[in-house]
């Protein structure tokens, strides 16, 4: 559920957003009972084969979201592989993969502000126990818009790292990364205090 907009509009720009949010529950909550992988490897195929009905511009982008779970599928690999239960393994992967891809779906295709104005909606019966609802929407949504920015921060320092350097980087762009979002956190905090209305 952590990126940006699609390149190109789709079909789904016109779908509801709370109709979309209310899929995604459902069909996310519905994984879970699944537990035939073959079931989980044809839904995944089918997800994909739905991303590619949008071209191969959407297809192409929608793979590129699901680069960042490589590291945390190699090591579930490798952690079931040691536990002698690669089929469990392999079970939680596929289904890390299609929660993913259907989150990625449905951030893809909605604006930020309908997005927003659903959160509103859900919290506002906090509202009578005198809590901000607004800054807590806000704070799901920069947390959503953020993530995919962060993760392409780290991979412009890790190519430039790489390309000065001509080894592979690790924990070398994890302070530059820290202070790159640190100040990026600042600016964001800075434009809120000057045009919002509560306090950051």
């Amino acid at each position: 559920m952590l990126a940006l907009r699609f390149p190109q509009p789709t079909a789904l720009d016109n779908v509801p957003a709370s109709l979309k949010l209310l899929l995604l529950a459902a069909a996310t909550s519905g994984i879970f009972f699944i537990s035939t992988l073959g079931t989980m490897f044809l839904i995944f195929l089918a997800i994909t084969t739905f991303h590619f009905l949008f071209g191969w511009q959407i297809f192409k982008f929608s793979l590129n979201l699901l680069k960042p779970l490589l590291p945390f599928i190699i090591i579930m690999v490798f952690w079931h592989l040691y536990s002698r239960d690669l089929t469990g393994g392999l079970l939680i992967i596929m289904r890390l993969l299609l929660i993913v891809s259907l989150a990625n779906l449905v951030t893809c295709s909605t604006k930020t502000s309908e997005i927003t104005e659903i959160i509103d909606k859900i919290l506002r019966p906090m509202q009578f126990l005198n809590i901000n609802t607004q800054a807590i929407s806000l704070s799901v949504i920069i947390f959503i818009r953020f993530t995919p920015i962060v993760l392409e921060r780290h991979h412009i320092l890790s190519l430039a790292y790489k390309c000065r350097s001509g080894k592979r980087p690790s924990w070398q762009v994890i302070l530059p990364l820290i202070l790159s979002i640190m100040d990026d956190a600042d600016h964001v905090a800075q434009s809120l205090k000057s045009r919002s209305t509560f306090r950051v």
